[in-house]
């Protein structure tokens, strides 16, 4: 609503228009004879029209001011003679070009054609400025400027005005430049905080003269339209100001005609709006400090009553200067926006609590506020300040002994500090808490729970099972008593984890037990039951159950694309991947890891991805050494001078070191196994330790290795079968590295151990290690075939050639004749593929067995897979229906049932 009066000082750098001054030199390069520059009051249109004359001037053209006295013509003609050119501005342009300012012109409506008809064409250019396009000219429009451009000039006139006032100069500003400067220069005086920006008497005069005008009434009811919500509601003001709601209407109504307001039409009800925020501003600037607080003090006794939103309720609070409603709105609604999704929002709300706070509202009242900025500084990963703030109001609340809520504010601080890498520091203050924070005989709370299942987990994350074995069982207990089932679920779990992860027994039967109960969840909880079966599937494939593990993730990933859970999706879809590749289904492992980042990386995650370990080993197990060493050392933890969590660094320690020693790379094996092992020492896993371990001895040297060795040894005595098979194979690693002849022997042990179990890449490559023990044997090269046919069935092409390499330097002719197995059919693998083959031949399983070098047992597994593939029951209807499919080759249609 300002007029030019508005603009103060210096014009100041230009902001935010170049698109639309790159637009105005643009069309008078096409001599249009006049360009317009057309925008709302305030948009910046005649500061624009100066700027581009100013522009054109610097290529030649002399600019010439005609904006005052009498008609467009005579003021141009007037201006051109003053300047020293003749009269006629077409004749003037002949000698040099001219560029003339004339201003606003809207009361002259036959000017632009005749401009155009006598300029068009020549090197004389008119700008003009106007509130909308003109008729026959090209027309620039002005919009407001963006927020990030409006603050941008706020600062440019205002230079030491901090972010929070320039945002708040663009918005009371609603983005016009002529108000943005006038008021950006006011602000200079502005001390901050919840004190109103001052206004320019400039500004206001408008608005003024519009309240002047009104009856005594009308002018009143502007009043508390100016101090009320938006949108204004008759019911809603008559509430406040105790009014009939049909005069409040009428006054409404009234304050349309003057300008002051417009009407937002229904449904349900009309309601009005300030037509401008400045408008507003003034009406309530108008008021006076004392009324202004009167009129908000009796908004918020009407909010209270009818229930308004918090932010309505801190709005007014802040209004009426009351410091007390400041504290307790300003907390309510720094929780409601966190909820909302909306940190900025709740950070600013509880700083308004915290600024505000009087010592006679007491303690907790600050603490409160002091656990709410914590909470919005976590959600903006602001992790040092969150600390700050919750260990601070995590320590007051306890000496309070406010229980719950220091609990609340402890946890909160201690999962910041698990962000920043502080594993440890989390865990230890999380538990200082926790002793110190209950006194005896006081009642179960899901908040102690809460609290307890997070110690838990972190327990389990710093593979300290002993430890979390305690807290989830103590989390269980808590939870269950206070009535928080999902809480008590949640735990189950870690307990679970725990039991598998120091070698209990009892692990997986918590784990299915947190499934069924996840089942019979509702809403967010539901979550537990493909948590647990991300845990569950993790653990089946730990202990050496790759097809237990397999089938558990193919079903939770299943079940987490019902319920809607994109990030569990995509873990069980990565432990199928690793637990297929250990079984040497190695293209199914492919498709499901490569399906998992993909989907990772839909959601933002492009680099080390949850399933990039998994696609680092698989790269291993094919044979691509190189590829899988370059990507191992991508994955090397960067921990910033914290300890890195074991279960993180075991599986990529195992797969770095092994990909070292296959390339050459012996320091760096021996580096990254030491490294890894010295980590967990720190632990009590017995888990996740295995394969490291087996990868230890086999890289390690002298005491080293038979420390891996014997470690082992100790889980297999515990009863543990993957562990048995690991210690063989390290027992014969360590004897192939010292030339003990019986280094080979026990490599075949460790072979049928893991084939029993079904992981087969492992038995692949014991037999693979075993033919490089035995030197030049026969029984060398038979160990060295089969583990040749092994590796080229399951799609390992690299050790598959790395074994034919070894099998040409020992002398040993490599069959050049041999069939490849033909392509799976109906969904069934290679190895399936291969039992079907011999199943035709009328084997029994215990011959098939023996000619294709794996366990009665195993072949037992495959032929339950090929009926189930195949849609039959029996091993003659398999036979016939691999017939029909044509799956068998000739040599395989000999023998029928």
């Amino acid at each position: 609503m300002a007029g030019p009066s508005a603009y103060v000082a210096s014009p100041p750098r230009l902001v935010g228009r170049a698109e639309a001054l790159g637009q105005i030199l643009e069309l008078a390069a096409g001599r249009p004879g006049v360009v317009v520059v057309a925008g709302p009051p305030g948009a910046g249109a005649s500061r624009l029209a100066d700027e581009s004359a100013s522009r054109l001037a610097l290529d030649g053209a002399a600019v010439v001011v005609a904006e005052d006295g009498g008609p467009g013509l005579a003021a141009l003609e007037a201006a051109l003679t003053a300047a020293g050119h003749t009269a006629d501005p077409t004749g003037a342009a002949r000698l040099r070009p001219i560029v003339a300012l004339l201003g606003d012109r809207a009361g002259e409506p036959g000017l632009v054609p005749t401009l155009v008809r006598r300029l068009g064409g020549s090197r004389a250019l008119v700008l003009m400025t106007a509130r909308a396009a003109a008729p026959g000219a090209p027309t620039v429009v002005l919009g407001p400027l963006g927020a990030e451009d409006a603050a941008e000039l706020a600062r440019v006139v205002a230079p030491g005005l901090d972010a929070v006032g320039a945002a708040a100069v663009a918005d009371l500003g609603d983005g016009l430049p002529g108000r943005i400067v006038p008021l950006a220069h006011a602000a200079r005086r502005w001390p901050g905080g919840d004190v109103p920006l001052p206004l320019p008497p400039a500004l206001g005069a408008d608005v003024r003269r519009i309240l002047a005008r009104l009856d005594p009434w009308t002018r009143d009811l502007a009043g508390w339209v100016a101090v009320a919500d938006e949108p204004a509601t008759p019911q809603a003001l008559a509430r406040v100001c105790r009014q009939d709601p049909g005069r409040i209407e009428r006054g409404l109504d009234a304050l349309v005609a003057a300008g002051l307001l417009e009407e937002v039409p229904g449904p349900p009800r009309i309601r009005w709006v300030h037509r401008e925020r400045i408008a507003r501003a003034v009406v309530a600037d108008a008021l006076g400090g004392a009324e202004r607080r009167r009129r908000h003090a009796a908004a918020l006794v009407a909010g209270r009553a009818i229930g308004d939103p918090p932010d309505a309720l801190l709005h007014h609070a802040l209004g009426a200067a009351d410091p007390e409603a400041v504290v307790a709105y300003g907390i309510r609604s720094a929780r409601r926006a966190r909820g909302a999704g909306d940190p900025e929002a709740a950070l600013r709300d509880a700083g308004r609590a915290l600024d505000w706070w009087p010592a006679e509202a007491g303690a907790s009242m600050r603490l409160a506020a002091l656990h709410e900025r914590g909470m919005a500084l976590l959600d903006l990963s602001s992790w040092h300040e969150a600390i700050e703030s919750l260990e601070e109001a995590a320590r007051g609340r306890r000496d309070l002994g406010e229980r719950d809520a220091a609990l609340s504010s402890a946890s909160a601080a201690s999962t910041a500090r698990w962000a920043l890498g502080q594993h440890d520091a989390a865990l230890r203050t999380l538990q200082d808490h926790l002793a110190r924070g209950r006194a005896p005989g006081e009642p179960a709370s899901a908040e102690r729970g809460e609290a307890l299942t997070q110690a838990a987990g972190m327990a389990v994350m710093t593979s300290r099972f002993g430890e979390a074995m305690g807290l989830a069982g103590e989390a269980r207990a808590e939870a269950s008593a206070a009535g928080a089932d999902e809480v008590s679920t949640r735990a189950l779990i870690f307990m679970g984890m725990a039991e598998s992860g120091r070698g209990g027994p009892g692990g997986l039967l918590h784990l299915a037990r947190a499934r069924r109960e996840g089942e019979r969840a509702e809403g967010a909880a539901l979550r537990n039951e493909t948590l647990a079966m991300i845990y569950e599937s993790h653990v089946l494939l730990a202990v050496g159950r790759p097809d237990d593990a397999a089938a558990c993730a193919r079903a939770g990933a299943v079940r987490a694309h019902e319920l809607g859970l994109i990030d569990h999706e995509l873990v069980l879809g990565g432990n199928l991947g690793e637990a297929l590749s250990t079984a040497g289904e190695l293209a199914e492992a492919r498709a499901e890891l490569e399906r998992a980042a993909a989907g990772w990386s839909a959601l933002g995650r492009d680099s080390h991805s949850p399933a990039d370990p998994g696609i680092a080993w698989l790269l291993f197990a094919e044979g691509r050494i190189d590829e899988a060493l370059a990507h191992y050392r991508e994955l090397a933890p960067d921990t910033g001078g914290e300890a890195p969590l074991f279960e993180q660094i075991a599986p990529l320690a195992a797969g770095h070191a092994l990909s070292a020693a296959a390339a050459g790379e012996e320091a760096e094996a021996a580096a990254v196994a030491t490294t890894a092992i010295a980590t967990w020492d720190g632990t009590d896993d017995r888990l996740t330790s295995v394969m490291l371990l087996a990868a230890g001895a086999e890289v390690l040297r002298g005491a080293d290795a038979d420390r891996c060795a014997t470690a082992l040894a100790e889980m297999a005595a515990a009863g543990a079968p993957l562990a048995a098979a690991a210690q063989a194979y390290a027992e014969g690693s360590i004897a192939r590295a010292t030339g003990s002849p019986a280094a080979g022997a026990r490599l075949r042990d460790a072979a049928t151990a893991f084939e029993g179990l079904g992981l087969r890449w492992w038995a692949t490559r014991a037999l693979f290690c075993a033919g490089l023990a035995d030197g030049r044997t026969d029984q060398a090269g038979q160990d060295l075939m089969r583990a040749r046919r092994e590796f080229r069935a399951m799609g390992a092409d690299g050790w598959r050639r790395r074994a034919e390499a070894r099998l040409r330097a020992t002398g040993h002719r490599i069959p050049t004749r041999s069939r490849r197995p033909a392509s799976p059919g109906a969904g069934l693998s290679a190895r399936e593929h291969e039992v079907l083959e011999q199943l035709a031949l009328g084997l029994r399983n215990r011959d098939i067995g023996d000619r294709l070098f794996i366990s009665e047992r195993t072949v037992a597994r495959h032929l339950v897979q090929i009926n189930a593939k195949l849609g039959v029951s029996t091993r003659t209807a398999a036979v016939h229906a691999a017939r029909e499919l044509g799956l068998l080759s000739e040599s395989g249609l000999g023998t029928s049932y």
